[in-house]
């Protein structure tokens, strides 16, 4: 969106304020079944680790994702700067928040009837046992418990 107002060709009439623009991670059935409960415990660490780095070092990430998607800086730094966790550096982990509240589900559920009611989907889904925040918050307990990688060691190891 940002590329197509610089030149010009849209105009942001609103956009969500900062802090409130979210993106979703998943896991499907088969990887679940692959890697279970405690895969995705992990991968959630990593994801949360990664995000607290991401935040306290917001030039080198940018650098690095601009060379390795081809977008750039610019555009990394306008979605930064609305991120609730990557708008400014986060001095503790525990205050990292990859959480989906109440609002963001019923989101994801206005989404998924719009698709139903204008024929884009044949059944209608309702989304919310499809949420379950335990992985997450179980993430989050292990690294406040100091169950994780020291945020010391983490280096970057390709530029």
């Amino acid at each position: 969106m940002e590329r197509l107002v610089q030149q010009k060709l849209a105009k942001v009439l609103w956009s969500a304020p900062r802090g409130e623009n979210i993106g979703m991670q998943g896991f499907s059935g088969k990887w679940l079944q692959a890697n279970g409960n405690d895969g995705a415990v992990r991968f959630l660490k990593s994801w949360i680790m990664a995000t607290w780095w991401a935040s306290n070092n917001i030039d080198k990430a940018h650098a690095w994702f601009a060379k390795t998607s081809r977008l750039p800086n610019d555009l990394l730094k306008v979605a930064t700067d609305f991120d609730r966790n990557l708008g400014e550096p986060i001095a503790d982990i525990s205050k990292v928040d990859l959480s989906l509240s109440d609002a963001d589900i019923a989101g994801s559920q206005g989404v998924m009837d719009f698709l139903f009611e204008n024929k884009l989907l044949s059944n209608k889904m309702e989304v919310k046992p499809y949420f379950d925040m335990g992985p997450l918050k179980q993430a989050a307990a292990e690294l406040a418990a100091g169950k994780g990688p020291a945020l010391s060691a983490i280096k970057v190891v390709a530029e």
